[in-house]
């Protein structure tokens, strides 16, 4: 559960880790916070876990909001830029704070910082994943050539380094 009230200087940032696999109870009050999108789009998933994954997420982002800016969660309202990544509107946009969201394999990074952009990515490492296509296809020509000047053993691990910094920007 998220604390009361909480504070963020502007020279801060806050980063927290939920699990996403919670007890029905707390996805039941979760999902009460989300808006009939939210939960449309976290019910449009087929897998049943990717449902549940996704309206956590998102209620822990609303439970956590709604403590920064001392409101109830429901009343959030968020604006999409052209990539789609949210941002609060409905008056709170004035409040500076600022946030980003990203979930992966029963864990969700949730950070929040006031006045600044700010972007985070959470991955699991998985080594069946054909990383050099991948990269080919999405890294930059020097990201790429880097990634295959590095001896086999690590490349996976950078890989995912990469991976991660270009989806949190």
């Amino acid at each position: 559960p998220s604390p009361v009230d909480l504070e963020i200087g502007p020279d801060e940032a806050h980063v927290w880790l939920a699990p996403l696999d919670v007890p029905a109870d707390r996805l039941s009050a979760l999902r009460a916070l989300l808006n009939a999108e939210e939960l449309a789009r976290a019910d449009r998933f087929l897998q049943p876990h990717h449902r549940i994954h996704s309206a956590v997420a998102r209620g822990c982002l609303r439970s956590l909001l709604g403590c920064y800016l001392r409101v109830a969660p429901q009343s959030i309202e968020f604006q999409f830029n052209s990539h789609g990544k949210p941002s609060l509107s409905g008056g709170y946009e004035h409040s500076g704070l600022r946030f980003n969201l990203s979930h992966s394999h029963g864990l969700a990074l949730l950070a929040f910082a006031r006045g600044r952009e700010l972007g985070v990515d959470i991955e699991k490492v998985r080594p069946e994943r054909p990383a050099e296509p991948i990269a080919e296809r999405f890294f930059a020509p020097a990201e790429s050539a880097r990634l295959r000047s590095l001896p086999s053993a690590q490349q996976l691990q950078a890989f995912f380094e990469c991976w991660t910094r270009k989806e949190a920007y």
